[in-house]
């Protein structure tokens, strides 16, 4: 038996123009290419659950926020407009932090989709100061970077299909969607 066949080496091509020994540098230096990108991949992904988990944490500490969680993940945020809006549709002095922290959550949710219903729209009770509100959140978040591909706003309630755990929801109402 030959003992560069059982090594698995093989015999360099006749027609080919490269040297063997620039084929396995090229081979080498493109698996290395690809386990560095799959461990920068890994940070950036551990890094991001990092944030979205710090977050969390500070709006969960909030009276404005209400979050529901499914498998780990945030399904919905219920916003109590009381501690954000002042009487009309300007954002309360002071509610900088909790809205940075919404922005921030959306960034960390990556590619999620949400959806933005205003106060009373479940319930079929949207006044049109809610609808203005969830149109100032909505206005908010896209001058944060936030893109408006991922954002809509359901001004009037229709074809929301909610789990049955988020039908009693109140508030101005961020459901996420992957």
């Amino acid at each position: 038996a030959n003992p560069a066949r059982a090594s698995g080496y093989s015999a360099p091509s006749q027609t080919s123009s490269v040297p063997l020994g620039m084929k396995q540098i090229d081979h080498y230096a493109a698996a290395n290419s690809q386990e560095r990108r799959e461990l920068i991949n890994k940070r950036i992904k551990s890094k991001i659950t990092e944030i979205r988990r710090s977050v969390l944490l500070k709006l969960n500490k909030s009276k404005a926020v209400k979050i529901y969680m499914e498998q780990g993940e945030p399904k919905a945020l219920s916003l109590n407009t009381k501690y954000l809006f002042s009487k009309g549709i300007s954002f309360k002095a002071g509610s900088t932090p909790i809205l940075s922290d919404i922005a921030g959550l959306l960034f960390a949710m990556g590619k999620d989709h949400c959806l933005i219903l205003p106060e009373g729209t479940i319930q079929g009770d949207a006044k049109i100061i809610n609808i203005r509100r969830a149109l100032a959140l909505n206005s908010y978040l896209t001058e944060r970077g936030i893109s408006s591909s991922r954002i809509d706003v359901n001004l009037i309630g229709s074809d929301i299909n909610l789990p049955s755990k988020l039908r009693d929801i109140r508030g101005l109402v961020i459901l996420f969607d992957k």
